[in-house]
């Protein structure tokens, strides 16, 4: 399958809107470890590997991503 880059494109323009509409400072996003596409596209929307979380009452530890409005 080949990829588009729709989810790059939708994702970046609503990092976007965020950040210029809404005035946000910071973004969080969260994947499993396993998920290796998400990770990458956060990585190329300028995302960073801060840690780890949990979500209440799950188990499963997840990939903490960030970005701020600098």
């Amino acid at each position: 399958m080949k990829k588009k880059g729709y989810a790059y494109e939708a994702t970046n323009a609503l990092k976007h809107t965020a950040f210029s509409t809404f005035n946000l400072k910071e973004i969080s996003a969260i994947t499993t470890k396993d998920n290796i596409n998400s990770q990458n596209l956060l990585v190329k929307l300028g995302f960073k590997l801060t840690g780890t979380t949990t979500l209440p009452n799950d188990d499963e530890v997840l990939l903490l991503f960030k970005i701020s409005n600098n």
